[in-house]
């Protein structure tokens, strides 16, 4: 079975268990985006939707267009079902690191609970460079700091065991290696937050 495969499988697997996180991640997902004045407007990206939990906010935030992506085929396909009633989403099953959008398309590409899990995180962020217009916003968020998230990771399942994320000073460096300017960022227990514009 190739690293691939593994790992779509894994994400499948946890699609039911997603869907039970909705109505946990909800909230705390409303209080981020109000704080800090995420940017929705325009066409949106958003990479490793999974079962779809940032719609309800992106939408909320007067998003006119969602291209939701990710990998695993059960897991968009179960976004697909929940959200059916939702208008202004279209579902891509893609590679990050390889995504088949046309240069400068999005005005904000979201990461939730998803970038430890780029085999190529260097590849994938010139991908949201190119995909961005310009003043286009990088959004990448987890409820966990890196450290337990990281050791979440290694007890978890032999396809994500190796999947870190870094400390995000150290992300914010490697986003400014790329275009990016930071805007905001904050790791602490329970969050890993950062935005970055795209000069």
């Amino acid at each position: 079975m190739t690293e691939r495969l593994q790992r779509e499988q894994f994400f499948n697997s946890l699609a039911p268990k997603w869907m039970r996180d909705l109505e946990e991640q909800h909230p705390r997902l409303e209080v981020l985006f109000r704080n800090n004045q995420l940017p929705c407007k325009g066409n949106v990206l958003d990479v490793g939707t999974g079962t779809g939990v940032l719609f309800p906010h992106l939408l909320a935030g007067g998003s006119s267009s969602i291209v939701a992506c990710d990998i695993a085929r059960e897991t968009l396909a179960m976004a697909r079902k929940t959200h059916s009633a939702r208008n202004g989403i279209n579902y891509v099953r893609a590679d990050a690191q390889a995504l088949p959008f046309p240069d400068r398309s999005f005005n904000a590409v979201y990461c939730f609970r998803v970038f430890p899990h780029f085999t190529q995180p260097q590849r994938a962020l010139q991908e949201f460079y190119r995909c961005l217009f310009p003043n286009g916003t990088l959004c990448i968020m987890h409820f966990m700091d890196h450290s337990a998230l990281n050791a979440m990771h290694r007890e978890a399942h032999p396809a994500v065991a190796r999947d870190v994320l870094p400390p995000v000073n150290e992300l914010a460096n490697m986003l400014h290696d790329h275009g990016f300017a930071t805007a905001s960022m904050e790791e602490r227990e329970g969050l890993y937050f950062l935005l970055a514009t795209r000069k």
